[in-house]
């Protein structure tokens, strides 16, 4: 007769594949590599083995704990292909010495198509790769902002910090004010200044400057999210708050197209 009065039901569920576009070595730590793999799959271990399909390429991948919402996988800028980005339906990109030609086309193609984009501007010529992308779509606009050049703050100005946000989209919800008070003490070093913001462009979270410092734009079928901050230990100490973890899931979560999620 318990049977007819208590019950258990289970909701299985499957880890997003992401995949990772950058230079680092994800097993440095204080590169954004390194935090987001572990943002994105806590306390996973990390190996490596192949990439489908590219026979003798190595990256770094992790194996998620049970309760993991993401499966992370590394991938070098040089080394993206149409067959990889097939597996994910969203994409990180982290830094990058030097972002070909191809690789932008690629990562155009996957936007328009449907797929997420979530940048992360830290270090290296993040303008420079920003108005590559930008270009190779070709036709209308890409970015949700223009790009400006680097932004550091001297020893004698304070680092920037974050002083407002849409707290109750979609995107940020779950951020009670306790959340929003412990991302408001995260110190910003080193950010990229901003030219133009577009019209169609979601400003999530602003900078205590007023400049926009994460943002969402419609592309397509598919999403770009730009972060005018990268986890990386030269640029903030973003990565040494618990919020980040929390951040950067959600993040990739409202990134993932509707179809997909």
């Amino acid at each position: 007769s318990v049977d007819n009065s208590a019950w258990c039901v289970v909701q299985p569920t499957s880890r997003t594949p992401v995949i990772l576009i950058s230079d680092d070595d994800p097993r440095e730590p204080g590169t954004a590599a390194y935090y987001l793999l572990r943002a994105l799959a806590p306390e996973a271990e990390r190996t490596a083995s192949p990439v489908d399909g590219a026979a003798g390429e190595r990256v770094a991948v992790a194996t998620p704990p049970a309760g993991t919402l993401f499966s992370p996988r590394h991938v070098a800028p040089g080394e993206l292909t149409s067959e990889v980005l097939r597996t994910a339906p969203v994409v990180l990109l982290g830094y990058v010495g030097d972002l070909p030609a191809e690789t932008c086309r690629l990562l155009t193609d996957f936007v328009t198509s449907g797929g997420g984009l979530v940048i992360f501007a830290g270090e290296g010529a993040v303008d420079r790769h920003l108005l590559q992308l930008e270009e190779t779509l070709g036709r209308g606009r890409l970015l949700p902002w223009q790009p400006g050049p680097r932004l550091t703050t001297l020893a004698a100005r304070e680092p920037l910090h974050l002083s407002g946000g849409r707290w109750q989209s979609r995107w940020l919800r779950p951020f009670d004010e306790q959340s929003q008070l412990a991302l408001e003490e995260i110190q910003f070093h080193r950010t990229w200044r901003v030219a133009a913001v577009a019209p169609e462009t979601e400003v999530l979270l602003t900078f205590s400057d007023g400049t926009p410092a994460l943002g969402v734009r419609s592309v397509g079928r598919g999403l770009v999210v730009l972060a005018n901050f990268s986890p990386e230990s030269t640029t903030s100490d973003l990565a040494r708050h618990g919020a980040f973890v929390a951040l950067a899931q959600m993040l990739l979560q409202g990134a993932i197209p509707e179809a997909e999620s």
